[in-house]
């Protein structure tokens, strides 16, 4: 099914990233590279929730914006760890600093931009 927009949940364990790369592939005409880089930041993400925020069910959107993906990836209780280590000056994901073009959290969702 192609589409620009996709939304799915995940319950979290060790096959989660494998699914929603699998997924990912469903958003329609999106360049192969700019979807690379999208399936990387959301499995990263979906990895990091994993370890530092518990069990919690995982929330995927992503809108592809003549070409530009946008994404979230949320999960209920907040990304206390992460947002924790770029208050500090730590850094966040060298992922998301280097595959997306922007990224940031806003309450339970961690939000990125891919051109």
């Amino acid at each position: 099914m192609d589409q620009s927009g996709l939304r799915f949940d995940l319950s979290p364990g060790p096959g989660a990233p494998s699914t929603a790369r699998s997924r990912l592939n469903e958003v329609a005409e999106v360049d192969p590279a700019v979807l690379d880089r999208v399936k990387t930041v959301v499995s990263a993400l979906i990895t990091r929730s994993i370890r530092d925020e518990g069990g919690a069910p995982i929330g995927v959107s992503v809108d592809n914006q003549s070409g530009t993906v946008r994404g979230r990836v949320t999960i209920p209780g907040g990304w206390g760890a992460l947002a924790a280590a770029v208050r500090e000056g730590r850094r966040g994901l060298t992922v998301l600093d280097g595959m997306a073009g922007s990224w940031g959290i806003e309450g339970a969702a961690v939000w990125f931009v891919v051109p």
